[in-house]
C-alpha cells in the first residue's frame, strides 16, 4: 500500500513540477504564478544561503520550515515521495539502467558516509560566505537539467518538425515558402551534462546511487530524521531472518547488516519495498521510536572532524587560485544583487535561464570559474534582455535577483555597449550601416559624422547614460565573425535595497531621450 501511494505521489509531484517549469515559468504565467516555489522547500538550501548571506532568506522559510518538520516526525517522506529527481532515478534504475547492474557486487557500505562528508564540506563553506550550490539541492539539479538539456532537445526537435513540414509543403505545393531560422544554444551546457552522466549513469553502480551516496540534501534530511515516527517496523514473531529484505529488496541498504530488524532511518526513504513481500513480517507505519530498533549514522566522529577542517580550509583555496577568477566579469539579469551578496544567493538553479523568452540569460562555465559556476550571465551574441521583459525578476527563489517593476526596466543599467572601431563596417568606411543605433530600445546611440581632411566618416557612438546593457546592439550587429559594439558590466548599477536609480539621475536620462527624440522628428 505505502508503496503504490508513494509512486502516485512521485508522478504527481514530478507532473507538477514540470507543468510548472515548462508551463507557468514564462509569459503571462510567471508574472501572477509563482513558479519558483518548488525551489523553496529545502531546509538546507535556508541554512546555507543564510549562512553564507549573514541574513536570515525569508522567502526559503516557510517551505523549509514545513519540509524540515516533515522529516523530523516521517524521516525521508521528501527524497521518497516528493523530490523529483528521485522519482526521474527510481524511473531509470528501473527501466533503463537494470539490466546493466550487479546487484551483488555493490559499493561498500561505507561510502554512504561521503554524503555526509559533503555536507559538512558546504556548511563550512556557507561559514565563511562561500555558497557552493552545484551538488546541494536535488530539485536545483532537476531544474538546471531541463533548462539546459532537456529544453534545447525540444526546440531542435521541434525546429527540425517544422523544417520538414514545410520542405514536405513545398515539395507538394510548389509553394517557397521560407524555412524559419531558429537559433538553439545553450552555453555553459557541460556542467549540466556532467551531472546528468553522474547521476543516472551511476544507476548502473547501485540502485539510487546519488541519494546513497552523494546528495547532501538527504544526509540533512536523514540527520532530522533519525528518530522519526513514520518508520519501518518488523515483526519478530514472522521474520526468520532470511535476509530477502536487506540483499535484494532495499535500494538504499537501510536495513541492518548485524540485525534485519533494525532500520537506518536516516538512509531508510520509505520506499516499501520491504513491506511488498508475501510474508508479511515488514510493515510501514507509525509507531514510537526505540533505540535499539535504529542503526546509527555511519559517520564517526573523526570523519565529521575531518570534514569540518576541510569545510574551513578551502575557502581560501577557492578564493585564492583561479578557481574563482575570471577573465572577464559576466553581465548578471537585471535586479540582480552586488555580486558578493548575489553569489551567497545564487543557486544557479536555471529558473531566470528558462523565464527568459530571448534565451539572452546563459549558466556560466568552467570557464568562468567554480565559484561562478551555472550562474546567470547576459550572452547578447545569442539573445538580448526585452525592454518590456521582467520575467526573470520574478522566478528566483533566493531574491539573489530583486523584482524590478515594469516602469523601472528602462533605468537598470546591467552594462554598457562599447564599439570597436577598428571592427565597425561603419567606422572603417566599409558601408553606411547603423543596424545598432536601429535596434537600440533606449536612443542610446546616435550617429556621429568626423572629416579627415577631405573624406567624411560616420559610425555609431553610445551614450554611456542611456545605454541600459541590454545588448540588443551586439545581437544584431552584422559583423557576425567579431562583433563591432559588444556589451560589459561597465557601469552596471546593482542595489541591494531600495530604489534603482535617484530621481534626479531619472529626470537627466528623461530629459536626454526626449531630446533625442525631438531631433529624430
Amino acid at each position: 500500500m505505502v508503496r503504490t501511494i508513494r509512486i502516485i505521489s512521485q508522478s504527481f509531484f514530478f507532473v507538477l513540477f514540470t507543468v510548472m517549469l515548462f508551463v507557468f515559468n514564462r509569459d503571462p504565467w510567471v508574472h501572477n504564478f509563482p513558479t519558483e516555489q518548488f525551489l523553496q522547500i529545502n531546509p538546507l538550501l535556508f541554512v546555507l544561503t543564510s549562512l553564507a548571506s549573514r541574513a536570515i532568506i525569508y522567502a526559503l522559510l516557510p517551505g523549509a520550515l514545513i519540509i524540515a518538520i516533515l522529516s523530523i516526525f516521517t524521516g525521508r517522506t521528501f527524497c521518497g515521495f516528493i523530490c523529483p529527481l528521485g522519482a526521474a532515478i527510481d524511473f531509470s534504475d528501473r527501466f533503463i539502467t537494470n539490466r546493466a547492474r550487479n546487484s551483488s557486487s555493490r559499493p561498500h557500505i561505507n561510502l554512504q558516509k561521503l554524503k555526509y562528508i559533503l555536507l559538512f564540506i558546504f556548511t563550512m563553506l556557507a561559514v565563511f560566505g562561500v555558497l557552493a550550490p552545484c551538488l546541494v539541492d536535488p530539485i536545483s539539479i532537476t531544474t538546471r537539467i531541463m533548462t539546459s538539456i532537456v529544453e534545447p532537445v525540444i526546440l531542435s526537435i521541434t525546429s527540425s518538425t517544422s523544417h520538414l513540414i514545410i520542405w514536405a509543403s513545398n515539395v507538394f505545393t510548389g509553394n517557397k515558402k521560407e524555412l524559419p531560422v531558429v537559433e538553439i544554444a545553450m552555453s555553459g551546457v557541460l556542467p549540466a551534462l556532467l551531472l546528468l552522466i553522474i547521476i543516472f549513469g551511476a544507476g548502473i553502480i547501485d540502485k539510487r546511487f546519488w541519494c546513497q551516496y552523494i546528495c547532501p540534501t538527504g544526509a540533512f534530511l536523514g540527520l532530522l530524521g533519525k528518530f522519526s515516527f513514520f518508520r519501518r517496523r518488523v515483526n519478530s514473531q514472522k521474520c526468520n531472518n532470511c535476509r530477502a529484505c536487506l540483499s535484494r529488496q532495499c535500494p538504499t541498504r537501510a536495513i541492518g547488516h548485524e540485525e534485519v530488524t533494525q532500520t537506518s532511518t536516516s538512509e531508510c526513504i520509505l520506499c516499501g519495498v520491504c513491506a511488498e513481500n508475501r510474508r508479511g513480517c515488514t510493515t510501514i507505519g507509525f509507531s514510537k521510536p526505540v533505540k535499539k530498533e535504529i542503526v546509527p549514522i555511519n559517520i564517526s566522529r573523526r570523519t565529521a572532524l575531518g570534514s569540518i577542517a576541510t569545510g574551513v580550509l578551502l575557502p581560501s583555496v577557492i578564493k585564492g587560485t583561479a578557481l574563482s577568477s575570471t577573465t572577464v566579469q559576466p553581465i548578471r539579469p537585471p535586479g540582480s544583487l552586488p555580486e558578493q551578496q548575489f553569489l551567497s544567493r545564487c543557486l544557479g538553479c536555471g529558473e531566470c535561464i528558462k523565464a527568459c523568452p530571448n534565451h539572452a540569460l546563459q549558466p556560466s562555465g568552467f570557464t568562468d570559474g567554480l565559484i561562478l559556476l551555472n550562474t546567470p550571465r547576459l550572452t547578447p551574441s545569442i539573445g538580448y534582455c526585452e525592454p518590456g521583459c521582467t520575467a526573470c525578476t520574478k522566478v528566483c527563489p533566493t531574491v539573489a535577483i530583486r523584482p524590478v517593476p515594469a516602469e523601472d526596466k528602462p533605468y537598470v543599467k546591467m552594462g554598457t555597449a562599447i564599439i570597436y572601431k577598428d571592427h565597425c563596417l561603419a567606422w572603417r568606411g566599409e558601408m553606411h550601416c547603423m543596424v545598432c543605433m536601429l535596434h537600440c530600445p533606449y536612443q542610446a546611440i546616435t550617429e556621429q559624422e568626423i572629416t579627415i581632411g577631405e573624406e567624411s566618416f560616420s559610425g555609431p557612438l553610445v551614450n554611456k547614460d542611456l545605454c541600459t546593457g541590454c545588448g540588443a546592439c551586439e545581437t544584431h550587429c552584422v559583423n557576425k565573425s567579431y562583433r563591432s559594439i559588444r556589451v560589459f558590466n561597465y557601469g552596471e548599477r546593482r542595489i541591494a535595497s531600495g530604489a534603482f536609480i535617484t530621481e534626479k539621475k531619472k529626470q537627466h536620462i528623461e530629459s536626454q531621450r526626449k531630446e533625442l527624440q525631438q531631433k529624430a522628428q
